[in-house]
């Protein structure tokens, strides 16, 4: 039942976010907000998961504070016609 409270929350916070998208990080802190025993590595797998099931499309790296640095990658659900 954990994993399927994780996931919920993380596709929730995925759905919030619409077109502007959201990073590993708002996941993360997503999680650990929602249930604090929850890992990294159940994170780590969900994205994985929806990445592989198509349910999120991959918006690239965010521009870096230093110049010429990449920030986080940013994604967001897979918009449907």
């Amino acid at each position: 039942m954990f994993e399927r409270d994780l996931a919920g929350s993380l596709a929730e916070v995925a759905v919030r976010r619409g077109s502007r998208g959201f990073t590993f990080d708002d996941l993360r802190s997503a999680a650990i907000a929602d249930a604090p025993a929850s890992s990294i590595g159940g994170v780590a797998d969900w994205l994985a998961d929806v990445r592989r099931s198509g349910l999120i499309e991959d918006l690239g790296f965010d521009d870096g504070e230093a110049a010429q640095t990449l920030g986080p990658r940013r994604y967001r659900m897979r918009r449907t016609r």
